[in-house]
């Protein structure tokens, strides 16, 4: 939910992107946070949930698809044509 009435979500959403996630510490993919995300409906986003599921290396730990989501960008930059990443701010969430 966004309180901020001065945020509208045209700031946020980008159509050229399939999933638009919140971080601090100026946007750096190691500050992303999960719990600040908006998913497209699409085949990439499809995709990239999979892959994040498929990785079990940190289930059952804290922020486990947080985790997943971060690892995935760091061995694939590609990854940010898809994926942008916007102040925690925008989300109310900072």
């Amino acid at each position: 939910m966004i309180m901020n009435h001065s945020i509208s979500l045209d700031m946020i959403v980008d159509n050229k992107y399939s999933v638009v996630v919140g971080a601090g510490n100026n946007k750096q993919v190691d500050h992303i946070n999960t719990g600040s995300i908006l998913w497209k409906n699409s085949d990439f986003s499809q995709s990239l949930l999979d892959r994040m599921f498929a990785d079990d290396e940190f289930v059952n730990k804290g922020f486990w698809e947080q985790s997943a989501l971060i690892k995935l960008i760091k061995n694939d930059s590609s990854l940010l044509d898809h994926v942008k990443i916007v102040d925690l701010r925008m989300f109310n969430a900072h």
